[in-house]
C-alpha cells in the first residue's frame, strides 16, 4: 500500500465517503491504490477519517469509514489582503495560509487594486491541495469582499490594518488570536481607506522596518497567527 497521503471528500452518506474524479485518478493512476487499501480522508470541516477503499473507477471512488477523528476548530482569525495583479501570488498565499491553519481568507477589492475579479475556483483548488499536503482537517473559508464592506462587518475580536507609514506596533508583539488583519495590495491602501478602517475600530499596524511585498506581509501575518496557536 502507498505511503501516508490525505485525500478529500465533500460527500458522506451513512458510513461511506465519496471521492470525486480528480481524487480517484490520483488514487488509482498516480499512487496505485487498490480496492481494500486503507486511506486517510479529510472533509475540510473538522473530521479526519480512516477508511477502506471499496470502489475505484474512472469517474470517482468510494470508501467505507472505519474511524473518525474530530479536530477542534481553529482559533478565529481572518487574513484579508488586497487583490493582487498576479493570480499565482494569490494562490501561493492561499496555499501557505492553509498549511499554517488560517481559517478564513478574504480578498479585498480596494481602490489601488489593478484588478477586481478573482478566479475563486483556482483559489479553492490551491487550498484543497494544501489541505491534503498538510494532513489538515479544516479547509479555510475563502471569499471576495469590497474593502468598505469588509471594515463595516461586525467582528468579535481585534481588527488591524497593516500599511506602510511607520507605526510603533508590529505583529510579533501582538496576539493574533480572535483577530483580523487587512493587508494592502501593490501600492498599499489609500489614505481614505486607512481613515475608514480606523474610524471603524481598526488599529494601525506596521509590519516592521522593511517594506514588504503584499504576499510577504500576508504570509508574515499568517506565521504570527500560527506561532500563537
Amino acid at each position: 500500500m502507498p505511503g501516508h497521503f490525505t485525500f478529500y471528500s465533500a460527500v458522506q452518506e451513512d458510513r461511506v465517503l465519496w471521492l470525486d474524479e480528480t481524487e480517484s485518478k490520483h488514487l488509482g493512476q498516480v499512487l496505485r491504490y487498490q480496492v481494500g487499501d486503507e486511506l486517510e480522508v479529510s472533509n475540510g470541516l473538522g473530521s479526519l477519517f480512516q477508511a477502506r477503499l471499496t470502489e475505484l473507477g474512472k469517474k470517482g471512488a468510494r470508501a467505507e469509514i472505519l474511524t473518525e477523528t474530530l479536530v477542534a476548530a481553529p482559533i478565529p482569525f481572518v487574513l484579508a489582503m488586497g487583490i493582487l495583479k498576479s493570480s499565482d501570488k494569490m494562490e501561493w498565499v492561499v496555499e501557505k495560509a492553509t498549511e499554517l491553519g488560517v481559517p478564513e481568507l478574504v480578498f479585498l477589492q480596494s481602490e489601488r487594486c489593478e484588478r477586481s475579479k478573482v478566479n475563486e475556483e483556482r483559489l479553492l483548488k490551491a487550498a484543497l491541495s494544501a489541505l491534503k499536503q498538510s494532513h489538515s482537517a479544516w479547509l479555510p473559508s475563502i471569499r471576495i469582499s469590497k474593502f468598505h464592506d469588509f471594515v463595516a462587518e461586525p467582528f468579535e475580536g481585534t481588527s488591524f490594518i497593516a500599511h506602510c507609514p511607520d507605526e510603533l506596533r508590529s505583529p510579533d508583539r501582538l496576539d493574533f488570536s480572535r483577530s483580523r488583519i487587512a493587508v494592502g495590495p501593490e501600492g498599499d491602501f489609500s489614505d481614505r481607506e486607512v481613515e475608514l478602517a480606523l474610524a471603524s475600530g481598526f488599529t494601525a499596524l506596521s509590519m516592521g522596518e522593511r517594506v514588504l511585498r503584499s504576499e510577504t506581509a500576508a504570509l508574515y501575518a499568517a506565521v504570527c497567527y500560527a506561532r500563537g496557536l
